[in-house]
C-alpha cells in the first residue's frame, strides 16, 4: 500500500467524492456536492491541501483529509459509506500518518466527529488511538416563536471586550473548564490562547 497526497486534480475529486458520497446520492449529485466545497473553501480561505489517499496498485482504497483551523487544531474527515470503508485498517494506517503529520505541522489537537449510529466509523478512529471525547447535543431556539423574556434575575453590567481586558477574559474562559463535564477530556491539552484562537 502507498500513501501521498492525491496525485492530480482528478485523483483530488476523486478523494472529496469518497469523502460526500452517501448511499442514495446519485454521482451527479456527489460531483456537485464536490464542486461546492471547493467554492465554499475557496471563499473561506480554508485549505484542502492536508487530504491523503491510500492505493494498491493503482486504485485509491482509501481517504482521509485533515483541515486545519486556528489554535493548533485539525479536524480529519473519513469515509462514512461502506464501500470506501471496505478495509478499516487502511484508514486507521491513514489517520497514524495525518497525526505524524499535523505533529510535524504544530497542531495539538486532531478531532474528528460521529454521528451515533456509525458504530463503524467509531471503530476506524478507536482502531487509530482515538478516544471518544463527548457526546455532542445540538439546541435551538426559534426566536420568531420566542415570547418576552423574562427580566434577570441577576444585576447583570456588559462590558466590550478589549486588549486591556484580555487577561480577564482568558481567565474566565480557563475557569469554564474546572471540573467541567463538557469535553473535560481536552482540559490541559492546549495552552489558552490556543483554545481563545479556535473560538476566534
Amino acid at each position: 500500500m502507498d500513501i501521498t497526497h492525491p496525485k492530480d486534480k482528478g485523483e483530488f475529486r476523486t478523494a472529496l467524492a469518497a469523502l460526500l458520497d452517501r448511499p442514495g446520492v446519485s454521482p451527479a449529485e456527489v460531483d456537485s456536492q464536490v464542486d461546492m466545497l471547493i467554492r465554499y473553501c475557496q471563499r473561506k480561505s480554508v485549505l484542502l491541501t492536508h487530504c491523503l489517499v491510500a492505493r494498491v496498485g493503482s486504485r485509491i482504497v482509501a481517504v482521509c483529509l485533515c483541515i486545519d483551523g486556528a489554535g493548533r487544531i485539525t479536524t480529519v474527515f473519513i469515509p462514512s459509506h461502506y464501500r470506501f470503508r471496505s478495509d478499516p485498517t487502511l484508514i486507521a494506517e491513514l489517520l497514524n500518518e495525518q497525526a505524524c503529520r499535523a505533529r510535524q505541522r504544530g497542531v495539538k489537537l486532531m478531532q474528528g466527529t460521529v454521528a451515533p449510529d456509525m458504530r463503524a466509523e467509531a471503530a476506524v478512529y478507536e482502531a487509530a488511538g482515538f478516544e471518544r471525547l463527548a457526546e455532542l447535543i445540538y439546541m435551538d431556539s426559534d426566536l420568531t416563536r420566542l415570547g418576552a423574556m423574562p427580566p434577570a434575575r441577576f444585576d447583570v453590567r456588559w462590558v466590550t471586550y478589549d486588549a486591556d481586558r484580555h487577561p480577564l477574559f482568558a481567565s474566565v474562559i480557563q475557569g469554564t473548564y474546572e471540573r467541567s463535564l463538557d469535553c473535560a477530556g481536552l482540559n490541559g491539552v492546549r495552552e489558552i490562547e490556543d483554545i481563545l484562537a479556535s473560538h476566534r
